[in-house]
């Protein structure tokens, strides 16, 4: 094991030779007693209750594990030995995301220890969540919590950049929204599971005059839109609706959006000319779903310009690509669509849809669609 060496003057002991990680963990509790003695300054100082030194507090700073309320730049949780009134390192971890996410400094990271549910959490600075590689961690939203409505609500600050990485978010067929963002510099989804909201699965919906990114990749997307047997009004996998004017970039790559009330859909409708959605979607899959792609935007509202490339959307309850509105364009690539109830392609209002000419339309009811032009470049008003 790697030694170190320490120079310490803790309670008047000379500098020693330590073995760093036994340093750390006795040091983490005289801390901890040393934090309590400071949160009850009316006990009296005992063993238990050590003298706050120099060389001490210098010692509990470094390690992060301030006396009082610290926040940390790694911060742990865990199922099985977390607690919320710990100091959330991996010795001990905290049991919650929440918990954990108050005594992590911005621009800090949180993992889980071990796979379980550590609840709901609202976000308001950079932060990266993960659920470890082992094992995905999950986010159960049935509770009161928010009230029921988001498994993660991300309403942050202009600049801040938050990662959502290896973690299971269900809704269990009470919870609003998978994950709601409202405010930030941008959104990072991977390797997520999101499930079983009566809403949408991820709705993207900053507000005025922000400019906001969003990319999500190799992720499931399944089962939203519904409240037990019934059909929500508004709800699916993805939904990108800015509510307000506002600038929105988007990136998926391989995602999945299976057996929602929606697929992926982007609107513009709040928007206003000198706005815009734009989208690239790589090596994606939208299927069984209401409806399949959707983008609308009417002139005069924000341009929704969207690149499919190597998609497909097959057995869906609508259009497989739906490009409704004179500000709604599609570039559409390498792609199959296939066995839709709602045509192929579909252009209404005057949306339009052009082709690379290297996809394959076939098998939708009523038609396929009428054939696409040539693309050439990405058509904008």
């Amino acid at each position: 094991m790697h030694i170190v060496r320490r120079y310490v003057k803790l309670a008047g002991a000379l500098e020693f030779d330590i073995d760093e990680p036994v340093l750390t963990a006795a040091a983490e509790q005289w801390c901890r007693r040393r934090a309590r003695h400071t949160q009850h300054p009316e006990g009296a100082m005992t063993k238990s209750s050590p003298p706050l030194t120099i060389g001490a507090t210098i010692l509990c700073l470094l390690l992060n594990v301030a006396p009082g309320h610290a926040q940390l730049t790694h911060s742990w949780v865990s199922q099985s030995s977390g607690d919320d009134h710990n100091p959330c390192s991996r010795s001990l971890p905290c049991r919650t995301f929440a918990g954990a996410f108050l005594k992590t400094l911005p621009g800090g990271y949180i993992g889980a220890i071990d796979a379980g549910d550590f609840g709901p959490v609202v976000i308001n600075k950079s932060i990266t969540i993960d659920g470890g590689s082992a094992a995905i961690a999950s986010i159960l939203q049935t509770s009161a919590f928010l009230g029921g409505s988001f498994g993660i609500l991300v309403n942050a600050g202009a600049f801040d950049r938050v990662t959502l990485r290896n973690l299971s978010i269900v809704g269990g067929g009470r919870g609003l929204h998978g994950i709601l963002f409202s405010k930030g510099a941008a959104l990072h989804i991977e390797n997520c599971i999101i499930s079983d909201f009566t809403g949408w699965g991820i709705s993207f919906a900053p507000g005025n005059n922000i400019d906001a990114s969003l990319y999500v990749g190799n992720t499931i997307i399944t089962g939203n839109g519904f409240s037990g047997n019934t059909v929500s009004p508004d709800g699916g996998g993805i939904h990108i609706s800015p509510s307000a004017p506002a600038w929105v970039r988007v990136s998926l790559n391989q995602v999945r959006v299976e057996r929602n009330k929606d697929g992926i859909t982007a609107d513009g409708s709040k928007g206003a000319t000198g706005y815009f959605i734009t989208m690239i979607v790589l090596k994606s899959a939208v299927v069984g779903n209401g409806t399949g792609f959707t983008f609308t935007s009417a002139a005069g509202k924000a341009v929704v310009g969207a690149v499919l490339d190597g998609i497909t959307a097959a057995g869906n309850g609508g259009a497989g690509v739906l490009a409704n509105g004179a500000n709604a364009h599609v570039s559409l690539g390498n792609s199959t669509i296939v066995l839709n109830q709602g045509g192929g392609i579909s252009m209404t209002a005057g949306g339009s849809i052009v082709s690379f000419k290297n996809n394959s339309i076939e098998g939708n009811t009523p038609s396929d669609g009428t054939p696409l032009p040539a693309a050439n470049i990405l058509q904008q008003n």
